[in-house]
């Protein structure tokens, strides 16, 4: 094996999924709305009903944060924080893309 491709490694080991979780995450980050630093998993249960209520316009962190479970529960003050940020209209589109992309999946 050349020494150069082990040392940068391959995409084709990461998943479809895996790449378009990483899209949608870094469109949230530019939107300020920091989900993956309170919630483990932000395709889990919990992570899909918020990413859900954002590409349908809701943009109230305590509402958001409603929408919690389980465990996820227990942060609510730290996930509202979390989910402030900047929401227009192209971040939204690009939002209903990157998780439509994911939910077909």
């Amino acid at each position: 094996m050349n020494s150069q491709l082990a040392w940068t490694g391959s995409n084709r080991s990461t998943s479809p999924v895996s790449r378009a979780c990483n899209r949608l995450q870094k469109v949230l980050e530019g939107a300020n709305i920091k989900l993956a630093s309170v919630a483990t998993d932000i395709l889990g249960r919990s992570g899909r009903e918020m990413l859900s209520a954002l590409v349908g316009g809701e943009t109230e962190p305590a509402v958001l944060a409603e929408l919690a479970h389980g465990k996820l529960r227990q942060k609510l003050p730290a996930l509202q924080r979390a989910m402030l940020g900047q929401c227009g209209a192209h971040q939204r589109f690009l939002r209903s893309r990157r998780f439509s992309s994911i939910s077909t999946s």
